[in-house]
């Protein structure tokens, strides 16, 4: 299962991109906070973590990484 830690991560920096264009970008240009980016990376590292313990019966090993950054 250790592709799916390697998975996870390249999907997570396609979608912070993604999210960086159209969302972050926008609200950049109309003065509002950025809360996006902590809420995402939260999101993303427990969800991973949930779907490690569905497949493999453990939590994933990179869940502190994704939460700490690095």
């Amino acid at each position: 299962m250790d592709c799916l830690d390697r998975t996870n991560v390249a999907q997570q920096l396609i979608c912070m991109q993604t999210i960086e264009q159209f969302v972050i970008n926008p609200l950049k240009k109309t003065g509002q906070k950025n809360l996006w980016n902590e809420a995402l990376i939260e999101l993303w590292a427990y969800a991973g973590d949930k779907i490690s313990k569905c497949y493999s019966g453990t939590e994933s090993v990179l869940t502190k990484v994704t939460l700490q950054g690095y």
